[in-house]
């Protein structure tokens, strides 16, 4: 059985930020960081590649303990 990940008791949370060119981070972030807030922080820009738990979130959503944010790589190419 899983475990929960523990909130901080100083008013942080943890989150991970996933990316297919880089290895996984583990970030310390305030509680009530937003998407958008994260994102800047972090280099990133909001769009349509970015997922949270898997799911499509929008700028203003609120990270909580434990959410994964993945920047999805868009792939080009065809088929033959």
């Amino acid at each position: 059985m899983a475990t929960k990940p523990a909130k901080k008791a100083n008013g942080t949370i943890t989150v991970k930020l996933a990316a297919l060119t880089r290895p996984i981070e583990t970030k310390n972030i305030k509680r009530g960081t937003t998407l958008d807030q994260f994102l800047t922080a972090n280099g990133l820009t909001y769009s349509s590649n970015i997922r949270v738990n898997a799911q499509v979130a929008g700028r203003e959503y609120k990270l909580k303990t434990g959410d994964i944010i993945c920047v999805v790589t868009q792939v080009s190419g065809g088929s033959r």
